[in-house]
């Protein structure tokens, strides 16, 4: 192509813009003097407007839906995924992301194709976690995702679904209409390649006015809510998932920051607070009740309160933890503190006394810091301090973390003969037998020594129950069925996940129990403390509490709110 020719292209081009500007400036006096024509052209325009900015408009719909069909599959209460208001947030945010597409010539197209995969795969990970965890997830968590292997078959079996992969339609459907309009030369009608600045100015100022009018309609709550990031679900139907991601990227490097630029005036305003505080130290029947006995910390994966006195058929779900509560201090009135960091997070607050990273985790954001710890503390003392864990070290990493806490060893799955597995790694009956033989050399060594335990078969998705041993959560009846003879029984909660975790837990306490025995025939209890926690919920669906609370025998279904 010559010189020549391609600046009466360029022309051409030029000119068609300027009458679609000129049109928009003249279409208000118009529509005052020809009132009907006006409206004709109007249309017209429209019609070209849209015919040569197709795949942006495509680019607009296809993400402001995907982000409608997250808050309808996830948090959507009494319809609130239809407020429009929600929709005006994504429209602003998705309006400015396309605008930016019109500084470029040839790579619109691009551009648009690579933003729709990254908008639904957003989608994808929040409708996932959504799951998982009744909440979004945050960009903090991009830190941890090399953990994910360790629990994949959990993720696969209890995390993502069908439904989580209904948001990848919408880029695909976008190439599709892109690679169809191609066939048909449709974008060599159009303006389509061409870099148009006029129109990333007045995209941009319709996504600002836009993103203007829906602040409009929030309340101080609802502003105050986005500056703390509280309450995830709320902040996701209110402003749409993209409004709460940008949020949460400048909130998640808000600490880096703040580590860098502010750490002088944080520790002042901390050390001024503290020097004018009075210590205040006091006594009761409990004080130095345990001084100089060795300590063992059972970290229990995913043990809840209610299974303690719970029964099926007479059988109890948890007898040796039931033994325990009755024979030593049972604090029942007990609530989780963690955050994204889960198991780790527990250990963090039982380790260090503090709440655990609001953004990312401590294990993974602040494994570099200096603690005062429970092991440190213990360490002053003369106490030998250990961790003992079946999974890999790394995992969380712990390996470092705990180094820092003041663990003397960390004796994870290298350590272990893995003789026997169970969902993620060896099975707890494996691991805590192997750790009695550890604890008695350990015991041989160290006059005293503090010892953190962390099991690991009683965690989601709690999907080996042929390997937690013979444990029944229906209902028998002492009835007998003519038809068959057999005793009659009720399904309850068989087939449940609340069933499957019941199930896992009694195979837990087992395991539990096989550790207390093997250590009082060593001797290793009689001069040795037992702290056992649960270090979270187990993440079970409402309606299968329901279903344990509310069974109907009878109908072998819920009795309803109106029973008393």
């Amino acid at each position: 192509m010559t010189k020549k020719t391609t600046k009466k292209k360029k022309s051409d081009t030029n000119k068609t813009q300027n009458k679609e500007n000129s049109k928009i400036r003249l279409f208000i006096f118009g529509l005052k003097s020809n009132p009907k024509a006006t409206i004709k052209k109007t249309y017209r325009f429209s019609l070209r407007f849209l015919h040569n900015n197709i795949m942006f408009f495509l680019f607009i719909l296809f993400n402001v839906l995907n982000g409608f069909l997250l808050r309808f599959l996830t948090a959507n209460e009494n319809n609130n995924a239809f407020n429009l208001e929600t929709m005006l947030a994504d429209f602003s945010i998705i309006v400015m992301i396309g605008a930016l597409s019109y500084l470029m010539k040839n790579k619109k197209y691009t551009y648009l194709k690579i933003m729709t995969w990254i908008l639904s795969l957003i989608c994808v990970i929040n409708s996932a976690y959504y799951t998982y965890y009744s909440s979004f997830t945050s960009i903090t968590l991009l830190s941890i995702v090399k953990y994910s292997t360790s629990v994949g078959d959990a993720i696969f079996e209890n995390v993502v679904q069908l439904k989580d992969f209904i948001y990848i339609l919408m880029p695909i459907i976008f190439i599709f209409i892109h690679r169809r309009y191609n066939k048909i030369d449709y974008f060599k009608t159009t303006d389509y390649h061409e870099k148009d600045g006029n129109k990333v100015l007045a995209f941009l100022a319709v996504g600002i006015v836009s993103l203007l009018l829906f602040f409009s309609t929030c309340t101080a709550t609802d502003i105050g809510r986005l500056d703390k990031q509280w309450n995830r679900e709320y902040i996701v139907m209110k402003y749409g998932i993209y409004i709460y991601h940008i949020n949460d990227l400048i909130k998640s490097l808000e600490p880096k920051f703040v580590s860098i630029f502010g750490y002088d005036t944080a520790l002042k305003s901390f050390n001024d607070y503290y020097s004018n505080r009075e210590s205040e130290h006091k006594n009761n029947e409990y004080t130095n009740m345990f001084v100089g006995k060795n300590v063992i910390a059972i970290h229990a994966e995913s043990v809840q309160q209610f299974v303690i006195g719970l029964t099926f058929n007479g059988q109890e779900v948890t007898p040796n933890l039931n033994k325990l509560v009755n024979s030593g201090l049972y604090f029942d009135n007990f609530y989780t503190q963690v955050s994204v960091g889960t198991s780790s997070d527990t250990e963090f607050t039982f380790n260090t006394s503090l709440m655990p990273a609001k953004y990312g985790t401590a294990f993974s954001n602040y494994f570099d810091k200096k603690y005062i710890s429970t092991p440190a503390l213990l360490k002053e003392k003369g106490y030998y301090t250990c961790a003992m864990h079946g999974n890999n070290g790394d995992f969380w990493n712990r390996r470092i973390m705990h180094a820092n806490l003041g663990y003397d060893d960390l004796y994870d799955k290298k350590t272990y003969d893995i003789n026997e597995v169970i969902g993620l790694g060896i099975s707890d009956a494996a691991f805590l037998t192997q750790s009695v033989e550890k604890l008695k050399q350990i015991n041989s060594e160290h006059d005293k020594w503090f010892d953190y335990v962390i099991t690991l078969t009683n965690h989601t998705p709690f999907s080996n129950t042929d390997m937690y041993g013979e444990f029944d959560v229906d209902i028998k009846e002492d009835a007998i069925d003519p038809e068959t003879g057999e005793q009659i029984s009720h399904s309850y909660m068989e087939g449940t996940k609340l069933g499957r975790y019941l199930k896992s837990v009694h195979y837990a306490d087992y395991a539990l129990g096989l550790f207390i025995d093997g250590l009082e025939k060593e001797g290793l209890l009689d001069n040795t403390v037992i702290v056992l926690f649960g270090d979270h919920d187990a993440r079970l669906p409402k309606d299968d509490f329901l279903r344990l609370y509310n069974y109907d025998k009878e109908t072998d279904d819920i009795l309803p709110e109106t029973d008393p």
